[in-house]
């Protein structure tokens, strides 16, 4: 592994966490209680912060947030809460600042750094690059829900 491995690492870190902030950004509240295959939009939101901020540092020294209740990750389910966009943006920022701490620091060994979860080891490295795949696969989602809901494009660089 090398520097420039890191510098690639930080790089996509902060276009990921870019389009995210973009997203969340350009909807709005009615938007994210609107329910498209299954689920609240802004469940499908919660769903790629709380698996980033699981997934993104270590999965074994994570804590759910305060306001988590298992419901929220469950599509299905029914809530008895509904997080709003504040609450939404809230989560990322606390997010992003952890994720921005832990890239300032990071090395190639760290990046190198063989953890087991679930049975299997697994690289830093190769989990951080399975949450930039996860998170753009759900913000596919979205922007593609927000344009069939609402006729707009969430980037403001699209006529």
């Amino acid at each position: 592994m090398s520097d420039a491995t890191v510098r690639d690492v930080r790089n996509r870190s902060v276009t990921v966490l870019q389009e995210i902030r973009q997203a969340l950004d350009a909807v709005d509240a009615e938007v994210l209680l609107r329910p498209v295959a299954g689920w609240p939009l802004w469940k499908q939101f919660y769903h790629v912060l709380y698996w980033l901020d699981h997934w993104f540092i270590d999965p074994l020294k994570f804590s759910a947030p305060a306001f988590h209740e298992v419901c929220f990750l469950q599509p299905d389910v029914a809530s008895p809460k509904t997080l709003t966009k504040e609450h939404l943006l809230e989560y990322f920022g606390a997010i992003q600042t952890r994720i921005e701490q832990y890239l300032s620091d990071i090395t190639p060994q760290e990046l190198e750094r063989q953890t087991e979860v679930r049975g299997q080891m697994r690289s830093r490295l190769d989990m951080i690059l399975g949450q930039f795949t996860h998170v753009s696969h759900h913000i596919g989602c979205i922007c593609a829900t927000v344009r069939t809901e609402t006729g707009k494009s969430m980037w403001p660089t699209e006529g």
